[in-house]
């Protein structure tokens, strides 16, 4: 059984109240004493919680500081307030299942408080000051106040764990006198008829006993706003009811939204991170203060509040995934990978495919890391087995194959690429550069190119041109040239263009030559094999180099037209030769 589950509100315990009966004597004229009824007082109920915890080795001492400041507080609370007792919280707990001397969040305190009746809640954190001693921060409030007062205790040099909890009794105490008036100035305001003036008023009269009552500075800056005061009076009063409490969400609020107004990004980032401390579990806020950190240029603020929650629960896939965003922001892409991981880890069923794609996207960011090129290649493959159909995916994960030069990988997702979508041209274009690049699979390569050609709007068209020319002229300028492959894909570039195209020239020349030499190359083995298909080919191929060479002389680039002339009269040297071998060897 959970408090969270079964508070609710319920009639109070009921407290046994004894009159007593003092009889006069027996004569009849002996007059009766007056019975002496007991008081009850009706003042509102004040609930004091025990501190809440980070370490479980501080829990008796948080027992005992609760303690010592509940004994204290009907000290500072006079007849004001009704302090619920710890017999009463007990029972209470008892009913929920909890341990008497249950140490409760302060949320879970409302709760309890809202069980009991109780109008009003110290809850407080128990920490330390670096050193030894202890630290409390500690909050008045009602259960639907506004604001409240926040106050701050150090443990005293050897002083008692009950006299430390005493001594943040005391410092509510003038805040426990002046809330009567606080309180009284919001009800002004709130009344069918609302009095500004009175209200604030009131408020002024309960700051004159707190000057820091965060209720009253909230009550006052409200007042001043329905009497169309200032911005600065107003928003100088928030300020102070800031200061006053520092846990105050409405309060905290207002300012932002104020500073979002007018354009103050350092204030709005500011009181989003005071709002983050003001409620650490609310996640709407938190994922909205993580949006106004990142739109603001300070991803570092959206990173420190998902550290803060995840170290309220390490499983909560939302702040694992604001961590993640936030570490994007700051190209900490290790980080934002480890903490999506942690998103699939906490909860499996954010794994749908756009989960998979933004992991892998975001592994692949930076490719100069070995590891995440291998965490993205994980991720997308483990996406693929998953959504094995998924266009995205296979589209992500090509890239990666091309950097860790799995090259078979690349000819297979490529294609698979393609088989999902005919009109994409951006995929083979991509192969294309990638394999040309390394120097690979220059088959693929021209089976990819001759589909752009026959598919591809003009640009793609262009594009694989020129990649083509580029890629074939190298294999003319090593030792021995690879002629045939390099006019395998001249071929191809100069069918992917017309004569408006300012490489056309240069692509027919450089096929012309990929052609001659390819006679050269031939022509040692056809003589000792006198195969009169080789001499065919061979003539083909001087055929071929005449017309490619033709049209390389009308280029305008002078050196290309004069390259041409000479390679033109290499062929009128070598015709003769290849007729004579039809001759010799009797070839039809």
């Amino acid at each position: 059984m959970t408090l969270q589950r079964h508070l609710s509100p319920t009639r109070r315990p009921g407290v046994l109240l004894a009159g007593l009966i003092l009889a006069g004597g027996a004569s009849s004229g002996a007059a009766q004493i007056p019975l002496r009824q007991q008081s009850v007082n009706h003042a509102p109920r004040l609930l004091v919680a025990n501190p809440s915890i980070d370490r479980a080795a501080d829990s008796a001492a948080s027992v005992a500081i609760g303690d010592g400041m509940r004994q204290r507080m009907p000290h500072a609370a006079g007849d004001r307030f009704v302090v619920v007792t710890r017999k009463e919280m007990g029972d209470a707990l008892d009913q929920f299942g909890f341990p008497r001397d249950a140490i409760l969040t302060p949320e879970v305190a409302r709760k309890l408080a809202s069980s009991l009746n109780a109008r009003m809640l110290v809850a407080s954190v128990l920490g330390r000051d670096g050193g030894a001693r202890y630290r409390l921060v500690a909050r008045f409030a009602g259960l639907s106040d506004d604001a409240g007062r926040t106050i701050v205790v150090v443990q005293g040099q050897g002083q008692s764990l009950a006299d430390f909890g005493a001594a943040g009794a005391d410092r509510f105490e003038a805040t426990l006198r002046a809330h009567q008036d606080a309180k009284a100035c919001l009800d002004k305001l709130q009344d069918v008829k609302p009095d500004s003036e009175r209200a604030g008023d009131l408020a002024r009269r309960a700051l004159r006993t707190d000057p820091n009552d965060g209720l009253a500075h909230y009550c006052l800056a409200q007042s001043l706003k329905s009497q169309h005061a200032p911005d600065s009076a107003w928003v100088a009063e928030l300020n102070h009811a800031i200061e006053g409490d520092s846990l105050s969400l409405p309060g905290l609020t207002q300012l932002a939204q104020y500073y979002q107004a007018h354009a103050d990004t350092a204030e709005v980032v500011l009181k989003f991170q005071q709002m983050v401390q003001a409620a650490p579990t609310n996640v709407p806020l938190i994922e909205a203060a993580s949006k106004i950190f990142r739109q603001y240029g300070h991803p570092e603020a959206a990173e420190q509040v998902a550290d803060r929650g995840l170290a309220l629960d390490s499983t909560d896939a939302t702040m694992w995934d604001l961590k993640s965003s936030a570490c994007v922001y700051q190209s900490k892409y290790t980080c934002a990978v480890h903490a999506l991981e942690q998103v699939l880890a906490s909860d499996s069923t954010k794994g749908d495919s756009t989960f998979y794609i933004r992991l892998t996207v975001t592994a692949a960011a930076n490719t100069d890391t070995a590891s995440l090129v291998q965490s993205a290649l994980h991720w997308g493959q483990a996406g693929l087995r998953k959504y094995p159909g998924n266009a995205t995916l296979l589209g992500q994960l090509l890239p990666l194959y091309s950097t860790s030069k799995m090259w078979d990988s690349v000819v297979t997702f490529t294609t698979r690429v393609m088989a999902l979508d005919s009109t994409d041209m951006n995929t083979p274009q991509a192969t294309i550069q990638a394999l040309t690049a390394a120097k690979v699979r220059y088959d693929f390569v021209n089976v990819l190119a001759q589909r752009v050609v026959a598919r591809g709007d003009a640009q793609a068209r262009q594009n694989v041109a020129g990649m083509l020319v580029n890629a074939g002229l190298p294999l003319l300028q090593v030792k021995p040239p690879v002629a045939d492959t390099a006019g395998m894909l001249f071929t191809t570039a100069i069918a992917a263009m017309d004569s408006t195209n300012p490489v056309w020239a240069t692509a027919h020349y450089l096929n012309g030559i990929a052609a001659f030499i390819g006679v050269t190359q031939m022509d040692s083995v056809t003589l000792a094999t006198k195969d009169c298909g080789r001499v065919k080919v061979e003539a083909a191929k001087l055929v071929q180099a005449r017309a490619d060479l033709t049209i390389g002389k009308t280029s305008a680039q002078a050196q290309i037209a004069q390259q041409s002339t000479s390679y033109l009269g290499y062929i009128d040297k070598y015709e003769p030769h290849v007729a004579s071998m039809v001759k010799a060897f009797k070839c039809p």
